[in-house]
């Protein structure tokens, strides 16, 4: 009977053990399934295209010298290049815009013209001159009314206080204008110039007087023709033209170089409505 007892004491220990060891061992880690790892999504969002630099370009147009400037304006990509009207100019036709300077964020355009074949020459054939300032390298003043537009008058301002030219026509001729063709740097062009005209190469008109202030010969390579409209100093309402044999050109000041250099001047003798 008690054998019985302690072999029932032991069976009972042994459940005991074993229902600690149980309660003691740790939970098995189950891997999740493949299917239910939740997935993550990425999204592409496309730049704004407000926050894309654009880039500027600068538009500059020249006039016919390639120097000086008519027009600048800016544009960005995708917005239409800028444009511009060249400036109208007497005795030449407008050919259109050359590209001289084509990069990443600067454009420059020069302009183009060409002689009107009918443009009239003023009146050049059987002038004397009677004195002039002597020019450089044999561009003497002759050159102003040869004809040629490849000929100058080139005189060194430094060494000469003023240039002036005298010349008279075969026979009086009325003055309705001027031409004045400058060369290829605007520099050289007369700033501070005088015209004068005779009738007896001894009592002298001034007909036009120019000063930095009111200078109207500005850019290089160009061809301005003047109409001049006489009054009467008593009625200013009299428009009269007057009749001349003797002129003089004086020039005391250019527009920055040292140098005096001009294409052609001249006297326009016929009402510029019938020359034009």
């Amino acid at each position: 009977m008690r054998k019985g007892k302690i072999l029932w004491g032991v069976a009972l220990l042994v459940a005991v053990c074993l229902l600690l060891c149980a309660c003691r061992r740790e939970d098995p880690v189950i891997s999740p399934k493949e299917d239910n790892v939740p997935q993550t999504e990425t999204t592409v969002i496309p730049p704004n295209e407000n926050d894309v630099p654009k880039t500027e370009t600068t538009v500059i147009f020249r006039d016919e010298d390639g120097v000086t400037e008519l027009y600048r304006a800016t544009y960005k990509d995708g917005e239409s290049e800028p444009t511009f009207d060249a400036p109208e100019k007497s005795g030449k036709a407008f050919e259109g815009w050359t590209n001289i300077l084509d990069e990443e964020t600067i454009k420059v355009y020069q302009a183009s013209y060409s002689m009107l074949s009918s443009y009239p020459k003023p009146l050049s054939n059987g002038i004397t001159i009677l004195d002039g300032t002597v020019g450089v390298d044999g561009q003497n003043c002759e050159n102003l009314f040869d004809g040629n537009d490849d000929t100058f008058w080139c005189v060194d301002m430094n060494a000469n206080a003023h240039a002036y030219v005298e010349w008279s026509t075969p026979s009086p001729v009325e003055i309705y204008g001027i031409d004045i063709f400058t060369a290829e740097d605007s520099g050289m062009n007369p700033q501070v110039w005088r015209l004068s005209y005779s009738g007896d190469g001894q009592n002298w008109q001034e007909c036009i007087s120019e000063t930095s202030e009111n200078n109207s010969v500005t850019n290089a390579l160009t061809l301005y023709r003047r109409p001049m409209v006489f009054h009467n100093s008593l009625d200013n309402y009299n428009v009269f033209v007057p009749t001349a044999q003797y002129f003089r050109l004086e020039v005391d000041q250019t527009r920055g170089n040292p140098m005096l250099k001009l294409r052609a001047f001249g006297i326009i003798t016929e009402p510029l409505e019938q020359a034009e």
